[in-house]
């Protein structure tokens, strides 16, 4: 017995290491089917440009995961011309390139007054208003006063390694999506201010433990300020007070 139970041990670091990557040793039928149906359903998914084949399951799969299939195969979502974008490159796919695709698309890039490299084959760390951190990850996005127009992309909130996103005196309307204040747990510095936002400031903005600074005025922002907003340590009276002034009115 003494000379088996060191290789049930080995065996059973050997298994967990397997079920941590994602890997099963007993996969079903269905699971491997379900797999690899993705992409034998979205052959066509950008018009042929490129075929989708085997080699796009994984990004596929991410996409539908954190995106929404319905987003991916609509053919006139920013979700989905970024996903084709990101399928015709010869680039290996990252989903923080795809995010940033969706955020051109989303309000409308080919307007801004300023987009210099967004959307060629340069790394998007040297696109304009991009700053990264040494390994690449987006930390920095200041896209302030260059007519961004449409709605606040949600997929932002996939940038988990953002600190600050400037995005004021531009022209962007609809509500702060939920999605970004509970994905960017990271993020010190928030500009939003003189836009067409409209809509509350939900409690959710708590999972922003981080945040220092806040700009919420010349928007439409209505009803009340949501106590838990108390809990964000590091955010300063003086640079929240200002949502009671501007357009709209917080009671």
């Amino acid at each position: 017995m003494s000379k088996i139970q060191p290789k049930i041990h080995q065996f059973t670091a050997l298994l967990q290491v397997l079920l941590l990557v994602g890997v099963s040793l007993f996969p079903s039928s269905s699971f491997a089917s379900a797999a690899s149906m993705a992409y034998e359903k979205n052959r066509n998914l950008c018009a042929g440009q490129p075929i989708i084949t085997r080699k796009h399951e994984a990004a596929l799969q991410w996409m539908f995961r954190n995106v929404g299939e319905s987003q991916i195969q609509g053919t006139k979502t920013p979700q989905h011309e970024a996903a084709c974008w990101m399928l015709r490159s010869k680039k290996s796919f990252s989903p923080q390139r795809f995010v940033m695709g969706v955020i051109y698309y989303a309000t409308k890039g080919m307007q801004w007054d300023v987009s210099s490299n967004w959307m060629t084959t340069k790394h998007e760390c040297n696109w304009y208003g991009v700053e990264c951190s040494m390994f690449g990850t987006v930390v920095n996005l200041d896209l302030g006063y260059i007519k961004v127009d449409g709605l606040v992309p949600r997929e932002i909130g996939l940038l988990s390694g953002l600190k600050d996103l400037d995005l004021h005196g531009n022209e962007l309307q609809g509500v702060i999506p939920h999605r970004l204040l509970v994905g960017l747990k990271n993020l010190e510095y928030f500009r939003i201010q003189m836009n067409g936002m409209f809509g509350a400031i939900h409690k959710e903005i708590t999972n922003m433990k981080n945040l220092k600074e806040l700009y919420l005025y010349g928007n439409y922002i209505s009803g009340t300020i949501p106590t838990e907003i108390s809990k964000l340590k590091k955010l300063g009276t003086s640079y929240w007070i200002v949502m009671l002034v501007g357009r709209g009115s917080c009671g």
